[in-house]
C-alpha cells in the first residue's frame, strides 16, 4: 500500500542559486518570473512553480517511497543506513522541453533539477512508468551514492580517489530504480557487441552517451548476478584510511571487495555478452537477409527520411557527422525513381529539428518542428513550413509545444500539442493561425507520432496512455473529439508492460500500418492490418533480426558502421505514377507470418542470467 505523506507548503521568496545553477546548465536562462512554492516532507523540500500546483503531492509521495527502498539498497548492513543532515531539494521545472534530470553532489545532502511534462521522453525511453516516476527516483538515486561513499573528508575526498567513474554511476542508480530494456540497455549495448565497439569514449559514435549508460547498467546487473548484491553495498561502505582521515576509492574498493581489478573484471564480462549476444544471433537472421537494398544518405545519422508524394524527391533529417554534429533537413533527388538524375542535395534547414518531416500533398513544402526560444527564453518546439524550391522558412505556432506535423491529402495540416502533462492532436490552420482539436486525452498521456492516412479517413498515433499502455491507435478527424479514438489491438498475449508499439506509417494502400514493437526487448518491425485488402484487422506480421529493426519510429539509429546495426527506420514511399505489380496475395485473415527463422520455445524466455 502506498504510504501516506505530510506535506507543508510554504511560499519561496526566491529562487535558491542551486536551482539557477542546475537549469541554467542546459538553458543557460533564469526565469524571474515564476512563482516558486515549497512543499515539505520529512525528507525533501519539493521546489516547483506555483502553476504547477498538484504536482508537489506526486513527487513528494515517489521522492519519500524511493529514499526508503535507496537507502536500503545501498546501506552497508540492516542497522547502518545512508542518512542525511538536511533535507535533499528537489526542484522541478516545465519552463524547457528537455527531457532530462540532474544531481548535484553538493551541501549537506544534495539537491535534483528535474524538467517535468515532456512529451519527448515517450520516444526516448521505453517501460510502463511515467517520467517523474522513473528520472525522480534515478536522480534520489545519485543522491543516495554520493551519501553513501561520503568521508569525513567531505567533498575534499575527491582529491584523494574517485569514488564515482561515469559508468558505476549511471549503472547503479539504473540497476536500483529500474528494468533493464531496450532503449537505456540493450539495443545499444548488443550493436557495440556486434560492432566489437564497447567503448563510449573512443569518439566514433554519437551513441557513445546511451552506450555508457548501457555499459554501466549491463556491469551493474552482471555484478550482482555473479558475486552477489551484497558486494555492492561492500564496495559502496568500503574506506581507506590515513592520519584518520577517509577515502572512498572505486578502483581500489572494487579490488578490495571481488578479490580481482576491475579490468579483469572487465575482461570476464566483456566475454560474457559477447556469448550472450552472439549466441542469441546464431539463432536469428541478420539484417543483410531481409531482401532490403541500402538507402544512402549523407551523414552518420538518419532521424527520419520521408519521400514526396511523386517519389522522385526524397527528405532526410540527419546529423551530418561528429565533427559538425548539427542536425540537417535536407532534400535530394529519387535516384531510384530516376537513375538518369542528379542527387541535387539542398540543405533547407539546420540545428534542433525533431523527426518527423511531412510533405505536403503538392510537394512544394516540407512541414517541422524545432526547439527555439520561446517566451522567457525557454527551449519551446514549434511547427515550421519550408518553401522546397526557394528554401524560404516561417513558423506556423508560437511556443506551442509542438511536434509531428502531418499532412491530409486535401492539405490539411495537423500536429501533436502538449498542454502540461497531456497531448493531443490538433489540426491547424496554417494561414488562420487557428487550431481545432481532434482528441480529447487527459491526465498524464504522450504521443510520439502522427501520420494521416492516404485518404485522409485516420491518423495513426503511438499512444502512451494515462493507464500506462503504449499503443497505437486510430484518430478519427470527422468525430466528436471526445469519441475519435480507436486503440488497434496488436499485442495478443504480450503482457502490457512489455508492449511498446511506436512510430507507425501508412501502406501506399491505407489498409495496413508498419510500427516498431520493443516488446522482445529489441526493436522489430512489425505491420497491422487496418482495413481494406491486406492483412485483416488486427492481424500482425513481423520481422525480426539478429540486432533488431526501427521503423518509423522517434529512436536514433546507431552507427552506420557494422552489417547488424539497428536501422533506424522504415518508410513507405507513396504510389509511384505508374503502375507496379501488385504484392503476392497476403495470408488468409488469422494467420499472421513472421519472417525470422526464431527457433522453437518461448521468444521473451528470461536467460539464466539478467541480460549482461
Amino acid at each position: 500500500m502506498p504510504r501516506a505523506f505530510a506535506v507543508v507548503l510554504v511560499a519561496a521568496l526566491a529562487l535558491p542559486a542551486s536551482a539557477q545553477m542546475g537549469f541554467g546548465l542546459f538553458n543557460g536562462r533564469n526565469h524571474p518570473e515564476i512563482d516558486w512554492q515549497v512543499a515539505r516532507t520529512d525528507h525533501f523540500e519539493i521546489v516547483y512553480p506555483a502553476h504547477l500546483a498538484g504536482i508537489e503531492a506526486e513527487a513528494a509521495a515517489i521522492a519519500e517511497e524511493s529514499l526508503a527502498a535507496l537507502v536500503r539498497t545501498f546501506g552497508p548492513n540492516d542497522s547502518t543506513l545512508v542518512t542525511f543532515d538536511d533535507p535533499i531539494r528537489v526542484y522541478l521545472s516545465d519552463e524547457d522541453e528537455i527531457a532530462n534530470g540532474i544531481a548535484f553532489n553538493v551541501g549537506s545532502s544534495g539537491f535534483t533539477t528535474i524538467w517535468v511534462h515532456v512529451n519527448d521522453f515517450a520516444d526516448i525511453w521505453t517501460g510502463d512508468a511515467k517520467w517523474l516516476r522513473k528520472v525522480l527516483a534515478h536522480e534520489i538515486a545519485h543522491i543516495v551514492h554520493y551519501r553513501a561513499v561520503r568521508t569525513n573528508l567531505g567533498l575534499l575526498a575527491s582529491f584523494f580517489g574517485d569514488p564515482f567513474p561515469s559508468f558505476w554511476t549511471e549503472g547503479l542508480a539504473q540497476y536500483a530504480t529500474e528494468r533493464w530494456d531496450a532503449q537505456r540497455g540493450d539495443r545499444w549495448l548488443r550493436t557495440a557487441t556486434f560492432e566489437d565497439r564497447l567503448s563510449y569514449t573512443d569518439g566514433t559514435s554519437p551513441q557513445n552517451g546511451r552506450l555508457l549508460y548501457a555499459v554501466g547498467n549491463s556491469q551493474v546487473r552482471y555484478l550482482a548476478e555473479a558475486y552477489g548484491d551484497s558486494t555492492i553495498q561492500k564496495i559502496l561502505a568500503w574506506r581507506d584510511g590515513f592520519l584518520g582521515l577517509e577515502v572512498n576509492d572505486f578502483q581500489q574498493a572494487f579490488r578490495e571487495v571481488v578479490g580481482m581489478s576491475y579490468r579483469a573484471f572487465y575482461e570476464e564480462w566483456r566475454k560474457h555478452v559477447n556469448v550472450y549476444y552472439n549466441v542469441q544471433a546464431g539463432q536469428m537472421e541478420r539484417l543483410d537477409s531481409l531482401a532490403t537494398e541500402p538507402f544512402a544518405f549523407p551523414g552518420q545519422v538518419v532521424y527520419d527520411v520521408a519521400f514526396s508524394p511523386d517519389t522522385t524527391q526524397v527528405a532526410g533529417l540527419v546529423l551530418t557527422s561528429l565533427a559538425r554534429p548539427v542536425r540537417r533537413l535536407f532534400v535530394m533527388n529519387h535516384l531510384g525513381a530516376d537513375s538518369a538524375a542528379r542527387r541535387d542535395l539542398r540543405v533547407l534547414a539546420e540545428g534542433a529539428v525533431q523527426a518527423p518531416v511531412a510533405w505536403s500533398p503538392d510537394g512544394s513544402q516540407i512541414a517541422y518542428a524545432r526547439s527555439r526560444r520561446g517566451d522567457h527564453g525557454s527551449l519551446i518546439d514549434d511547427l515550421y513550413l519550408v518553401d522546397v524550391a526557394t528554401g524560404a522558412r516561417r513558423r506556423l505556432t508560437d511556443n506551442r509545444r509542438a511536434s509531428s506535423p502531418t499532412f491530409a491529402p486535401d492539405g490539411r495540416l495537423a500536429f501533436v500539442g502538449s498542454e502540461g502533462p497531456t497531448a493531443n492532436v490538433f489540426v491547424l490552420d496554417p494561414e488562420a493561425g487557428t487550431e481545432r482539436p481532434l482528441t480529447a486525452f487527459e491526465g498524464d498521456v504522450q504521443i510520439t507520432t502522427a501520420r494521416w492516412s492516404p485518404d485522409g479517413a485516420h491518423i495513426a498515433i503511438a499512444l502512451f496512455d494515462a493507464e500506462r499502455r503504449r499503443v497505437l491507435a486510430l484518430v478519427d478527424p470527422e468525430a466528436a473529439p471526445a469519441e475519435a479514438v480507436t486503440v488497434l489491438e496488436t499485442g495478443a498475449g504480450v503482457p502490457m508492460a512489455e508492449q511498446d508499439d511506436r512510430g507507425p506509417i501508412w501502406n501506399a494502400a491505407g489498409d495496413s500500418l508498419a510500427f516498431t514493437s520493443l516488446r522482445d526487448g529489441a526493436p522489430n518491425v512489425f505491420a497491422v492490418g487496418v482495413g481494406g485488402e491486406g492483412l485483416g484487422v488486427g492481424d500482425v506480421a513481423r520481422t525480426d533480426s539478429a540486432s533488431g529493426t526501427d521503423s518509423a519510429s522517434g529512436a536514433d539509429s546507431a552507427s552506420s558502421a557494422g552489417a547488424l546495426s539497428d536501422l533506424s527506420r522504415l518508410f513507405f514511399s507513396p504510389p509511384p505514377p505508374k503502375p507496379q505489380p501488385q504484392n503476392p496475395t497476403p495470408p488468409p485473415a488469422g494467420s499472421p507470418t513472421q519472417t525470422n527463422t526464431r527457433p522453437p520455445g518461448p521468444p521473451r524466455q528470461a536467460p539464466p542470467t539478467p541480460p549482461p
